[in-house]
């Protein structure tokens, strides 16, 4: 049987015994439909759900055979989009990662105790290798001609430090051509320095093996607090490295 779609989308009524019937496999099947996405975009294996598969399913599930483009019209009305996918580590833990925004405890324990909550300040920190090798992005063109944009093949990179305070918008940023924890001191000092008197600074960064505690012990206003182990979606200034990518080094030459 193949079961027809509206122009909005909606699955139609098949003729069977009665509506409610109708009623009963169209909500059925959607339900069902859904529950595969779920489980299958939340899979720890991977792998990617595409109409075809949808097709067998609902095949094998229902015994109702769809065209592909109702497959499409269906994921819709489902309010299921196709979109690129952001990476996720094979280790992750979504536990992890909601009990660290949940951190009041965690913030309270690494601030003095004579600074009050609402004196602190959160930063979030990362690093960024910037180098020759950069993307390539969209470009204005004219229709039918696909234009060539200049990637460079050297090797010759360095590292850009960033923090951001979203709270205030400070920002504090170095360059240097290697990483390690004398450099990530200063860099540590620099937020120290933005940070105004009375105030505390919480930096939000990873577990990278230059992040230490003990970085901070002669700093009396910064605290270090470490996100979840492969998480760095919970970091907002990977955005800020994503932009710079895209805006500023993507479709360029740089001479070093």
């Amino acid at each position: 049987r193949e079961l027809p779609i509206t122009r909005k989308g909606v699955l139609a009524p098949l003729k069977v015994k009665s509506q409610w019937e109708d009623i009963s496999i169209v909500f059925t099947a959607k339900s069902r439909v859904d529950r595969l996405h779920r489980e299958k975009s939340q899979s720890a294996s991977g792998g990617r759900l595409n109409g075809e598969m949808l097709q067998t399913y609902i095949q094998r599930a229902f015994s109702i055979s769809y065209h592909q483009n109702s497959i499409y019209k269906l994921l819709k009305s489902l309010n299921i989009t196709w979109t690129t996918s952001r990476s996720k580590h094979p280790k992750q833990s979504e536990e992890a990662q909601e009990n660290f925004k949940k951190m009041q405890i965690e913030t309270i324990k690494l601030i003095p105790e004579h600074i009050a909550l609402d004196k602190v300040d959160f930063w979030f920190q990362d690093e960024a290798r910037i180098g020759q090798q950069n993307t390539t992005t969209r470009l204005w063109s004219m229709k039918g001609c696909r234009p060539r944009a200049v990637k460079q093949q050297q090797f010759d990179y360095a590292y850009l430090f960033g923090a951001v305070c979203p709270a205030t918008g400070e920002t504090e940023a170095l360059i240097a051509p290697y990483v390690d924890k004398n450099i990530m001191t200063h860099h540590l000092e620099q937020i120290s320095a933005k940070t105004k008197t009375g105030r505390h600074a919480v930096v939000i960064m990873d577990g990278a093996g230059w992040h230490q505690a003990s970085l901070v012990e002669d700093i009396s206003n910064v605290s270090i607090l470490k996100l979840p182990p492969y998480s760095p979606e919970l970091n907002p200034i990977e955005q800020v490295w994503s932009w710079i990518r895209q805006h500023h080094f993507a479709n360029r030459c740089f001479r070093c």
